[in-house]
């Protein structure tokens, strides 16, 4: 026998409830000697209960005692379920509540290493350029101009200062103005623009004209060239060539890469002693004696990335060694050089002038006029540095220096 639950019922009296067996029984005020011998006690005015020692009468004396009570002036049944819905009544004590386990602290995220070849890639994030400086002052001279969105190799950190090299350009940029580590791979994706490279050993690749190896063949490309890279798909890479052709090159035979803008400097005279030793020193005045000086080079090879007359150059390469034979500094970027020097009409064009060539919607080749309709530059891995038709592709805007 066990106490279940107590409850005020209607007018003053204190109603019990037992279970014996699977009945339950409600017991009225008159029964106040079997509470005792059964070792439950009223209490003072309140009419609250509280349980005592456990009883001591025999089992045979409460079943007994409790007959007469089969058929009570209350409701057994009603009685049960009153108190089942009235739960604002009960007054005896309230179930333990349940302690929720601990939760089990989540896993602390471990942040992506950075991947090596961003690891010293700084990015511009300036609102329009972050000035590059000769020292990590303020006060220093100004060397060059990153644009948002060029990028540099990170020399060194000097405090709030970081040393970088782009194209031309070595200095110091205040930290704040350009993304480094994991910042600066998440935006490489965004400001460079991605070639495939042909991987070495691979002779001759074929350009087609659909992603099938049935298709025809556009154009070709060979060992270490570079192209526009459009889309990417499972077994095909969509190019742009250098000379505005596009199609699709099986992808298991070149590697991608990012390229970048470089730095800017200011156009500017520089002493004879700056020229590199070992190659013809330019004489003469004026855009014909750039164009004539330029001609020496012609069949020497093209080298993505190169800035040697003579053992290799790309196309910006190119015309930033030749017009620095005539003191004049130009960054290596075609785009870059778009800028530089004053805007001169294409039917207006004399020898010296920059040509320059739109690949898909930004500037991608520049080539130097020499007159007679006809253009000299480094035009591609697979035919090096040549002469051409100026309108072998259509000019976008020209540039004259001199």
């Amino acid at each position: 026998m066990k106490k279940n639950f107590v409850r005020k019922a209607a007018g003053a009296c204190a109603v019990c409830a037992f279970t014996i067996g699977m009945n339950v029984v409600v017991l009225g005020p008159a029964d106040s000697t079997l509470l005792k011998e059964m070792g439950v006690t009223k209490m003072a005015k309140g009419m609250s209960i509280t349980k005592a020692q456990p009883t001591s009468a025999p089992l045979s004396l409460i079943k007994e005692t409790l007959a007469p009570l089969a058929t009570p002036s209350i409701d057994l049944q009603e009685k049960a379920s009153d108190l089942a819905n009235d739960s604002q009544d009960f007054i005896g004590p309230m179930p333990t509540a349940t302690v929720a386990p601990t939760a089990t602290p989540a896993p602390t995220a471990t942040a992506k290493p950075v991947a090596k070849r961003y690891q010293s890639l700084a990015i511009s994030v300036a609102k329009d350029y972050v000035n590059v400086r000769k020292s990590n002052s303020t006060d220093s001279k100004l060397v060059g101009k990153l644009q948002r969105g060029s990028a540099a190799k990170i020399l060194k950190t000097k405090g709030d200062w970081i040393k970088i090299q782009s194209g031309d350009v070595t200095g110091f940029v205040k930290k704040e103005y350009v993304a480094t580590g994991a910042r600066a791979e998440k935006l490489s994706t965004k400001f460079g623009k991605k070639y495939a490279i042909v991987k070495k050993g691979t002779e001759v690749l074929n350009v087609r004209e659909e992603k099938n190896t049935d298709a025809g063949i556009v154009t070709q490309i060979k060992d270490g060239d570079a192209v526009a890279v459009q889309s990417v798909s499972e077994d095909w890479v969509k190019v742009k060539t250098e000379d505005g052709e596009t199609g699709y090159v099986a992808k298991e035979y070149v590697s991608t890469a990012l390229r970048f803008k470089h730095a800017q400097v200011s156009a500017k005279k520089k002493t004879a002693s700056s020229a590199s030793s070992g190659e013809t020193k330019a004489t003469g005045n004026g855009g014909s004696a750039v164009a004539k000086y330029a001609l020496q080079f012609v069949g020497n090879p093209y080298v993505w990335g190169g800035t040697s007359l003579t053992n290799g150059a790309d196309c910006s390469g190119f015309v930033m060694r030749i017009y620095e034979k005539f003191g004049y500094s130009l960054p290596h970027s075609s785009a870059a050089q778009a800028g530089y020097g004053k805007s001169v009409s294409l039917n207006a064009l004399q020898p010296g002038d920059l040509v320059f060539y739109k690949h898909g919607s930004s500037i991608g080749h520049v080539a130097m006029y020499i007159g007679g309709g006809r253009i000299v530059h480094a035009a591609g891995k697979k035919w090096g540095i040549i002469t051409g038709n100026v309108n072998y592709h259509q000019p976008y805007c020209a540039r004259r220096l001199l």
